[in-house]
């Protein structure tokens, strides 16, 4: 039985910061950021906005984008939702150490009863697990579907090397028999190493990470990804797309010209450059890293047709690696008629460093509060939003305006 991705959808917040103006503080030549990591600009993500509503909202996105009927949204959602009998958020974002994210969205899309529910936990390669427990139940429950969403919000110390990949975001997948994107093989490849290139200790608000070391373990594993998957008889050059994850772009053209290399394949870099074009204006998204490459694959790569073979490489730190394949269904290759992604990202609003900077502040703020009140003076442009905080307990709100 075939089983993949049937829809997929991403969001962002409504705020940018331009690297431009990050260079500057940090003393850095014009243009640095791109030049030596190819990123542009990075997601800026306001207080009323978390991991769950980051979630929330990529899930509204990829239903009913520009119903602002509550009553029709909500019939909407029971009718495409209405066979999901499981539901699995990734994310490294979530202060709450006990709920599970899912169950906020298992109430507010009216899930069935019967659905279940759960919260993973590796790095950035949570969702990618997540996909592949997915698969593998949805192959036992033919007549099911399941939804992964992958949600993150990543930060780093102010000033330091690692500060210019923040970025925030999430991903909302909807996976099933027969799928319209993207069918998955079964078989993929897994390298596995324990090492200490990136961890976010509880006591702090950012994560810690040791750059040159993550890199170095992103490339040998996925380098022992593909030699597992040549044994088993599939090879790099069978593939004519590909996704990765990605910490920074430049790291992936490194990871692609080094994989051609071993490979004896000409290295394209215009291959690479629209699986690119989202995250060098996002960011790093953590969990949902990964299928946003793939979304923006899928959105500005016209040349795609239906049944072209694919290969993405997830990677979380600590670390894991897996290579996926699969091949493009019809309506995956016809996504860059229909794309909105792009139009959405450019429509973001610019905001200045100290603004960004003030908006870390007050989440961290808030995230240490038994007690927290969304300020008035923040505008509220998120369809689903976090109103307050009172005795440790969370309330959100919902505005259904257009996405």
């Amino acid at each position: 039985m075939n089983v993949g991705i049937d829809k997929i959808a991403f969001y962002t917040s409504n705020f940018k910061v331009d690297l431009e103006e990050l260079a500057k503080a940090n003393h850095l030549a014009d243009n640095y950021y791109a030049e030596q990591l190819g990123q542009l600009e990075m997601a800026a993500i306001p207080p009323y906005e978390d991991w769950v509503t980051l979630g929330a909202n990529a899930l509204r996105l990829m239903l009913t984008p520009n119903e602002t009927d509550l009553t029709k949204s909500k019939a909407m959602w029971q009718e495409t939702l209405k066979d999901v009998g499981l539901l699995l958020f990734a994310t490294e974002s979530a202060a709450e150490m006990s709920k599970a994210s899912a169950s906020y969205l298992h109430e507010w899309f009216q899930l069935p009863s019967t659905c279940r529910i759960l919260e993973l936990k590796q790095a950035c390669y949570s969702a990618t697990g997540g996909l592949q427990l997915a698969l593998d139940w949805l192959r036992q429950h033919q007549d099911k579907a399941a939804l992964i969403i992958a949600s993150d919000i990543a930060r780093y110390k102010v000033h330091s090397s690692a500060e210019s990949s923040q970025g925030g975001g999430a991903i909302a997948m909807l996976l099933k028999a027969n799928p319209s994107l993207i069918t998955l093989n079964p078989s993929s490849a897994v390298s596995t190493k324990q090492c200490l290139d990136f961890w976010h200790p509880n006591a702090l608000p950012y994560a810690l990470v040791d750059g040159k070391l993550s890199c170095e373990v992103y490339l040998k594993l996925l380098a022992s990804c593909w030699q597992e998957l040549a044994k088993a008889g599939q090879h790099f050059s069978d593939f004519k797309h590909f996704a990765y994850h990605s910490p920074v772009p430049k790291l992936v053209y490194a990871a692609h010209r080094r994989m051609a290399k071993l490979n004896k394949v000409a290295f394209n870099e215009a291959v690479l450059a629209p699986m690119l074009s989202y995250t060098q204006r996002v960011g790093n998204c953590y969990t949902a890293s990964l299928y946003l490459n793939l979304l923006s694959l899928l959105e500005n790569q016209p040349a795609i047709q239906a049944g072209d073979a694919i290969a993405m490489y997830s990677y979380g730190s600590g670390s894991i690696g897996e290579v996926l394949t699969g091949y493009i269904n019809e309506a995956g290759a016809n996504c860059h008629k229909a794309a909105s992604t792009a139009k959405r990202l450019a429509a973001r609003k610019l905001v200045s460093l100290k603004q960004h900077y003030a908006w870390q502040q007050k989440a961290d703020e808030r995230e240490r509060a038994l007690t927290w009140e969304m300020a008035a003076s923040y505008i509220n442009e998120a369809a689903f939003h976090l109103l307050n905080i009172s005795n440790a307990t969370r309330t959100y709100g919902f505005n259904l305006k257009p996405l």
